[in-house]
């Protein structure tokens, strides 16, 4: 009986913990770069937990992303990761409201992989451009991934 009863727990606790996890995911946005956020003030929305996939068209091609921090945010800490192609170094700017240079802290430095993080402001936009590094090739069909979480 005690067993039958500690396998329904199980079963039950197996089952919901896959449907809150699925869930979960499903609320991520893969946001694909559309072309046109090459400037600042064109820059595509993201949201926490948002993927944005691009890639580097061109030596000179910059891709501009931004999200929005909430009233209850302030003080909170936002890491972005971005994921590079394989041999190639991309790296990104951080700025907040009108260009104005955010601090952030490496967390992975000397690597191709980029992850920083920064204490926000609350109801503050905050800008990620991503560029190729100055040191290194780029190929225009790899595709980065850049991710912002807040905790």
């Amino acid at each position: 009986m005690i067993k039958s009863t500690a396998k329904k727990i199980v079963a039950t606790g197996i089952i919901f913990g896959s449907l809150v996890f699925t869930s979960q995911a499903a609320f991520a946005a893969t946001i694909v770069d559309t072309g046109y956020n090459d400037e600042y003030y064109v820059a595509q929305q993201m949201q926490y937990g948002d993927i944005a996939m691009g890639k580097i068209n061109s030596a000179s091609d910059k891709d501009w992303y931004y999200i929005q921090t909430g009233p209850n945010d302030g003080g909170r800490t936002m890491t972005l990761h971005l994921t590079n192609p394989n041999n190639y170094h991309y790296i990104f700017i951080v700025t907040k409201n009108d260009a104005e240079f955010v601090s952030v802290t490496d967390l992975n430095p000397g690597n191709n992989n980029e992850w920083v993080s920064f204490t926000v402001e609350a109801n503050t936009r905050y800008n990620f451009g991503v560029l190729k590094s100055v040191n290194s090739g780029f190929d225009p069909n790899a595709l980065y991934f850049l991710s912002p979480t807040i905790f």
